[in-house]
């Protein structure tokens, strides 16, 4: 029997591939959204700890100019696109 897990996008029952040899964790296939394997949960506890952490040592100004300068980023492109020059408006 092939083992199988939810696809964590979908849920569609996504088959074994292969396993990882040095993580030993495996990859499976989801019919509609191509290869995945699944996430270590200490990694990803750790992950969103750090960001936690960082935030909650940043004072609410620091938090906005860190927020305007993501978001003159992404939307650096669709404003050179319209002619306009970036951080204006």
């Amino acid at each position: 029997m092939i083992e199988t897990k939810p696809c964590p996008t979908c849920g569609a029952a996504s088959a074994l591939e292969e396993v990882g040899t040095a993580s030993g964790r495996g990859h499976y296939r989801c019919p509609a959204h191509g290869a995945w394997r699944e996430k270590n949960p200490a990694a990803v506890a750790l992950g969103s700890l750090g960001g936690v952490a960082r935030m909650n040592g940043l004072t609410p100004q620091e938090r906005t100019e860190l927020a305007t300068k993501a978001a003159d980023k992404r939307w650096r492109d669709e404003r050179l696109k319209r002619n306009v020059t970036p951080g204006r408006g």
